[in-house]
C-alpha cells in the first residue's frame, strides 16, 4: 500500500477548512493535483460530508485511483451516495449554458439534498478548464467566482476551484485569485490578500478598485510585517531571558518546546528536552497527580499545580506549573505554560512548619494567641493558650474565613487587609472585654508576593491597665505590679539599668530590690545567652520589635540556674524606645519534667531490650538444663556425674532466677564486668539482637579465633552492639547487608593523635558495617551529643550512650561515613590481662525408641537436640523443625499420627500464631503447647487464647516436661 498523502500549508491545513471556505487552487504539476485533492476529499468522507468532485481534464477513473491509493474504500462511499463524480455537462452546463447564478442555486439545491439525507454538509471541488473551450456564459467566470462569495459565507457547503495554472493565461488567474478569500498555490494554503469583495470586484471601475487595493494592500503588509518583526524580537527577548520556564507539550504529554532558562533551573539544555515526554523528568510519586492536572489543562482548566523534578545531577528541585490549553481555531493542540522554581519557597514552607511544631508545646503554655492566614484570609494555624479567653480550642478555627468569624469587627477586618497588602504592624483590638495586643506580619514567597500572613497575639488587658493606673496614680500602679504572681521588671533602655522590680521578681533571683535596681541585668543571665540577650537589646535601640516570649536561663545570687519564660514589650515614647517591661515566669519544674519524660523513653528502650535477652537467655539455660538431666540419666550409676550434674542444675536454677530479673535492669542497677570472649560473646548476642533488624537484612560476620579477650560487662556491651546495628538497619532502605568484624589491633601515636582522648597500644577491635544510606557530615558531627537523633521517633539506646558505655570501658568509638556508601561504626576496646580462652563443652546424643510423636518447631539447633533428648528419654518419638514452613510441610507429609508439638513462639519465617494457625488446619485434632524464654504474656497469650493446649516457660526439667505431656496427652486419652 502507498503512503497516504500528507498536504503542507503555511497557515491551514485540509482539516482546517470547513463549511463557508470558497478556495482557488492554482497547480502546474500533476503531483500538486493529486497531493490537494486526495487529502480534501478524504477528509470529507471521514467526516460524514458529502463530496462531489466535477471532471473535465481528468477522468473519473484518475480521481477513483487518486483514493485507491491512499487507502479509501471507495466502493462503500460510491453505493451509499457519499461520493458523487459529475461531469462539466451535468454540473455546469445546463440547458447547454453556463448560468451563474443558475449554478449557485444548483449548489444551493444539492447542499439541501445531502442535508436533507443526513449528510453533515456539502464538500465539491470541480475542474474549471472548461471555461476555456468556448462555451455560451463561460465568459461570465469571473462574475461566477465572485458571486460565490456572497452564497459560501454561513452555508453548509464549501468549495475548492480548480485551474491549471499551464493553460489559464496570468490575466485570468490574476482575477480568479481576485474572487477567492483562501488561495492555493503549489502546496501551500494561505489567507489571499488580492481577494476583493464581489460588491467592489463587479463595480463600474474595476482597475481603479484594483490599484486602490493593491496600494493599501503594500502598506498594510509593510506595517504588519513590521508589526509581526517587532512583536517577535519583544517575545523572543521575553521568553528566552525570562528566569521561569516557558514550555509547550502536545495531547501525548510530548514536549514541543522548551525556553533556555531550563538549563540554569535543573541543568538540562532545551533539545534534550525536545521529543521527550513531560513525566519523563517528574518525580515518580508526583506522575498520578501530573496526568490528573494535566488532563484538566487540556479541558480548560489553569489552576497551578506544583511538582519535583530531579535536576541533571539527581537534586530535586520544587516547581509551579501555570498551565492552560493551546489551541487552532476551535481544537486545542496542546497545553502552554510556565515553570516556576519554588524549592526555596517549599523549603521554607518545610522549616516552618517543624518550627511551629517544636513551638507548639510552648505556645499553649503562654497566655497567647498565634495564627496565620492564606492570601485568601483561611486561618491555617491557630494556638496558644490564650484561646481558652475567647472560648476556642487550638486548631478550632483553622479552614475557616478570618473575614467571616470576625465580620462584625471593623478593627481586626480592616488589620487583615493591611497585612495581606504586605503591611507589618502592631494594633489594638478588643475581643470579649480583652485587649489584645497584635503583630502583624505578611507572608512572602522567593519573589517577594504576599502569601498570607501570621501574627502574634497576647493578651495585654492586665498591662493595659497597669499603663492606664500609672497615670492616675504611681501608688495604685506599683501595688498591682507588686502582686501580679510572676516578676515584672522595667528596664530602662538608654542606660540598661533597672528602673523598678516587684517582689516576685526579687523572690525568683535571691536579690533585694535595692540590689536589683543597682546592678547590670545581663549579668543575670547565663553566659551561653548572653550574647543574645545584647543583641536583642541593640536592635530596641535601632527601632527593631523583640520576639518573644524567650526561654531563658538565668543565675539566681545563690549561682543556681533556673529556666525561666521571658516576655519583654518595648515601651514607646515619640515613637522611639525607652523602656522595656519584662514579665519573667520560673519554669524550672516544667524543664525538669520533660528531663523525666526523656528518661522514662530511654528506660523503655532499654526495656524493651532485656526483654529480648531473658527470652535468648532462658533459650541457652534450657539447652545446659536438658543437658544436665540427660547426663543423670545416661550416666546414672556414675556417682561423680551425678554429683555435678545437681550442681549444675542447681546454677541452672540460680541463673533462671537471674534471667528474670533482667527486666529489672531497665529500672536501673548495678552491672558487673567480667573477662569475655569477644567473637563468642557476639555469636551469643547475635540473635538477641537480631529480633531488632528489618526483614531482608543480611548479617554476616567475620570472627577469628585468635581474639584477645577483653574485660567488660556483658549487658552493656549487648545494649552498644544493639544499638548500632539497630541504626545500621534504620539507615538501609529495603534490602543490604550488616557486617560485624573483630580484630587485633596495634594502635601507633600517629593514629592515636587524630582522635584526642585516644591512647596508643593495642586493641581489640570491633567493627559494624553496613550499606545504607549514610551520613551528612552534620549527623556525623552530632551523632555523639546527648539526645541526638534522626529518627522521627527515637526508640532504641542512643549513640551518645555508645559512646560512654566504650568511654568506661576505657576504649574508643569514630564513625565513618558517605553519602550512599553507607556507614562503618569502630569500637576499640582494651585488651584484659586474663587472655585464657572460654573451652567448648562438646555434648553426645542418644537416642531411645519412642511412644508417642512429638514434633518440636525451634529455630535453635542445639535446643531442639537438647529437647528431643529429653524426649527420647521419656519415650518419645521426635521429629525436628527450624523455621514455621518446615514444621508445617511435616504436618501434611508425615505418614503417621502426630500427638503434640512442642512450638517456639519466635522463628525466622513466620509468627508463631500464623505457625499455630497453619498446623491446625493440616491436623485439627493436633495438640499445641507454646515454649518461650519470656513469660505468659504477648504473643504467646495469643496462641493460647486460640485454643493452644499448655505454655512451657524455658528452661524446663525433664520433669516439668513429663508433667506438662501427662496433661495434655495421658489425661485427655481417658
Amino acid at each position: 500500500m502507498k503512503t497516504k498523502i500528507q498536504f503542507t500549508y503555511s497557515l491551514y491545513t485540509i482539516d482546517d477548512l470547513a463549511p463557508g471556505d470558497h478556495l482557488c487552487c492554482i497547480y502546474e504539476t500533476e503531483e500538486e493535483h493529486r497531493s490537494l485533492v486526495t487529502p480534501f476529499l478524504r477528509k470529507g468522507l471521514e467526516i460524514e460530508q458529502r463530496v462531489i468532485y466535477i471532471v473535465d481534464t481528468h477522468t473519473a477513473e484518475t480521481i477513483l485511483g487518486y483514493l485507491r491509493d491512499d487507502g479509501v474504500d471507495i466502493k462503500s462511499y460510491l453505493e451509499r451516495k457519499q461520493l458523487l463524480i459529475l461531469t462539466r455537462d451535468n454540473a455546469y452546463m445546463g440547458d447547454g449554458v453556463f448560468d451563474p447564478d443558475g449554478m449557485i442555486d444548483l449548489l444551493r439545491s444539492e447542499t439541501e439534498k445531502a442535508l436533507a439525507d443526513g449528510w453533515a454538509a456539502l464538500r465539491v471541488t470541480g475542474e474549471m478548464t472548461w471555461a476555456l473551450r468556448g462555451i455560451p456564459g463561460s465568459e461570465r467566470l469571473i462574475e461566477y467566482e465572485a458571486k460565490l462569495n456572497n452564497y459560501f459565507p454561513g452555508s453548509k457547503s464549501l468549495a475548492i476551484c480548480q485551474y491549471d495554472k499551464r493553460q489559464f493565461s496570468p490575466t485570468v488567474l490574476i482575477d480568479v485569485l481576485h474572487t477567492h478569500p483562501i488561495a492555493v498555490v503549489g502546496t501551500n494554503i494561505c489567507d489571499n490578500p488580492f481577494y476583493i469583495p464581489p460588491n467592489q470586484l463587479l463595480s463600474q471601475d474595476l482597475p481603479a478598485v484594483k490599484l486602490n487595493h493593491w496600494l493599501r494592500h503594500l502598506v498594510e503588509d509593510k506595517q504588519a510585517k513590521e508589526a509581526v518583526r517587532a512583536s517577535e524580537e519583544k517575545y523572543r527577548d521575553l521568553v528566552e531571558n525570562i528566569n521561569d520556564v516557558i514550555y509547550t507539550i502536545d495531547n501525548e504529554g510530548i514536549i514541543t518546546y522548551v525556553s533556555p532558562a531550563v538549563k540554569s533551573l535543573i541543568g538540562y539544555d532545551p533539545v534534550e528536552f525536545i521529543g521527550q515526554p513531560f513525566k519523563e523528568f517528574v518525580f515518580e510519586e508526583d506522575l498520578p497527580r501530573l496526568k490528573k492536572n494535566l488532563q484538566h489543562a487540556i479541558s480548560g482548566q489553569t489552576t497551578p499545580n506544583e511538582y519535583r523534578i530531579p535536576d541533571k545531577i539527581g537534586k530535586i528541585h520544587w516547581i509551579r506549573a501555570s498551565s492552560r490549553p493551546q489551541y487552532k481555531g476551535d481544537r486545542v493542540i496542546g497545553i502552554q505554560g510556565v515553570l516556576t522554581d519554588i524549592t526555596e519557597l517549599k523549603q521554607v514552607e518545610m522549616e516552618l512548619l517543624k518550627s511551629m511544631q517544636r513551638l507548639h508545646v510552648v505556645i499553649n503554655q503562654v497566655g497567647a494567641v498565634i495564627w496565620a492566614i492564606n492570601k485568601d484570609g483561611i486561618f491555617t494555624f491557630s494556638e496558644g493558650k490564650g484561646l481558652e479567653a475567647m472560648g476556642l480550642k487550638p486548631g478550632e478555627v483553622v479552614g475557616q474565613s478570618l473575614f467571616e468569624l470576625y465580620a462584625d469587627n471593623k478593627q481586626i477586618i480592616d488589620d487583615a487587609n493591611r497585612v495581606l497588602k504586605g503591611e507589618s504592624f502592631y494594633s489594638f483590638t478588643q475581643i470579649h472585654d480583652i485587649t489584645w495586643e497584635n503583630r502583624y506580619v505578611p507572608l512572602l514567597d522567593d519573589k517577594g508576593t504576599v502569601i498570607g500572613a501570621t501574627g502574634v497575639a497576647l493578651d495585654v488587658t492586665d498591662i493595659r491597665k497597669i499603663q492606664q493606673e500609672l497615670i492616675e496614680s504611681e501608688a495604685k500602679y506599683r501595688h498591682i505590679v507588686e502582686n501580679v504572681p510572676t516578676g515584672i521588671c522595667t528596664v530602662d533602655l538608654s542606660t540598661f539599668k533597672f528602673l523598678q522590680v516587684n517582689d516576685v521578681m526579687c523572690d525568683i533571683l535571691g536579690y533585694t530590690e535595692e540590689e536589683l535596681l543597682s546592678m547590670d541585668p545581663v549579668v543575670l543571665f547565663a553566659e551561653e545567652i548572653k550574647k543574645h540577650v545584647l543583641k536583642s537589646i541593640s536592635k530596641t535601640k535601632t527601632g527593631e520589635k523583640l520576639a518573644t516570649p524567650f526561654e531563658y536561663k538565668i543565675k539566681t545570687k545563690s549561682g543556681q540556674e533556673l529556666w525561666t519564660l521571658v516576655n519583654t514589650r518595648i515601651i514607646y515614647k515619640d515613637d522611639k524606645p525607652v523602656s522595656a517591661l519584662t514579665i519573667v515566669q520560673d519554669i524550672s519544674e516544667r524543664k525538669q519534667l520533660e528531663m523525666k519524660l526523656r528518661n522514662a523513653q530511654k528506660m523503655e528502650a532499654i526495656s524493651t531490650l532485656a526483654g529480648g535477652i531473658a527470652h535468648e537467655f532462658n533459650n541457652a539455660l534450657m539447652i545446659l538444663s536438658g543437658s544436665a538431666e540427660t547426663l543423670q540419666i545416661r550416666l546414672s550409676e556414675d556417682e561423680h556425674v551425678k554429683k555435678f550434674a545437681k550442681i549444675t542444675q542447681n546454677s541452672i536454677q540460680r541463673m533462671v532466677q537471674l534471667a528474670d530479673q533482667l527486666l529489672a535492669y531497665a529500672r536501673g542497677g548495678n552491672y558487673q564486668s567480667r573477662t569475655i570472649d569477644l567473637p563468642h560473646f557476639i555469636r551469643t548476642a547475635l540473635p538477641v539482637i537480631h529480633h531488632n533488624i528489618k526483614p531482608g537484612i543480611r548479617i554476616e560476620t567475620d570472627l577469628p579465633r585468635d581474639i584477645l579477650n577483653i574485660h567488660g560487662d556483658p549487658t552493656q556491651l549487648q545494649m552498644v552492639m544493639s544499638a548500632v546495628m539497630q541504626n545500621a538497619s534504620e539507615a538501609i532502605e529495603k534490602q543490604g547487608r550488616i557486617r560485624v568484624k573483630v580484630r587485633n589491633k596495634e594502635i601507633d601515636e600517629e593514629f592515636a593523635k587524630k582522635y584526642p582522648g585516644f591512647t596508643a597500644g593495642p586493641y581489640v577491635s570491633l567493627a559494624i558495617e553496613d550499606d545504607g544510606k549514610g551520613m551528612t557530615e552534620e549527623t556525623k558531627n552530632n551523632i555523639f551529643e546527648p539526645f541526638f537523633t534522626t529518627k522521627i521517633k527515637a526508640t532504641g539506646l542512643g549513640m551518645s550512650a555508645v559512646y560512654g558505655i566504650v568511654k568506661n570501658h576505657g576504649g574508643f568509638v569514630y564513625v565513618e561515613s558517605e553519602i550512599d556508601k553507607g556507614t562503618i561504626v569502630r569500637i576499640y576496646l582494651p585488651p584484659s590481662d586474663d587472655l585464657a580462652k572460654n573451652a567448648k563443652i562438646s555434648k553426645e546424643e542418644r537416642f531411645s525408641k519412642s511412644k508417642d510423636t512429638i514434633l518440636v518447631v525451634d529455630n535453635e539447633e542445639t535446643t531442639r537436640d537438647v529437647t528431643g533428648e529429653i524426649l527420647e528419654n521419656l519415650g518419645c518419638q521426635v521429629l525436628e523443625a527450624n523455621t514455621g514452613h518446615e514444621a508445617v510441610n511435616i504436618a501434611k507429609t508425615h505418614d503417621g499420627p502426630i500427638d503434640l508439638v512442642l512450638l517456639d513462639i519466635t522463628t525466622p519465617d513466620m509468627k508463631g500464631k500464623t505457625i499455630y494457625t497453619l498446623l491446625r488446619e493440616t491436623r485439627p485434632d493436633l495438640k499445641v503447647v507454646i515454649c518461650s524464654g519470656c513469660h505468659l504474656d504477648g504473643a504467646a497469650q495469643e496462641i493460647l487464647a486460640a485454643g493452644a493446649h499448655g505454655f512451657l516457660k524455658k528452661p524446663f526439667s525433664m520433669g516439668t516436661l513429663a508433667k506438662k505431656l501427662e496433661e495434655v496427652l495421658f489425661l485427655e486419652r481417658l
